[in-house]
């Protein structure tokens, strides 16, 4: 179990490349730009099948939040499903 987050990131505190973006950013109450905190909760698990098969499962972003990570511009996905085999022969 893990989580990714990031706090919120305020106008002064942004490059400022980024301060010249309003359609990336929210605004507070005066005005200013500001990257609101978010954070996602995952699972990955292993399971042991024998000495050489294993099966991998994962959940990411298990609360399916909504997130947009600092200067990308693009929403980043929802819930996501992982599933691996991994053999050894």
């Amino acid at each position: 179990l893990y989580a990714n987050y990031h706090a919120e990131l305020r106008s002064d505190r942004m490059a400022p490349s980024e301060q010249s973006k309003p359609h990336l950013y929210l605004q507070n109450s005066d005005g200013n730009l500001y990257s609101p905190s978010w954070y996602t909760l995952n699972l990955k698990t292993r399971y042991t099948v024998n000495k050489s098969l294993h099966i991998n499962f994962g959940m990411e972003n298990i609360l399916d939040a909504r997130y947009r990570p600092y200067s990308s511009g693009i929403a980043a996905p929802g819930r996501n499903l992982t599933l691996s085999l991994n053999g050894q022969f």
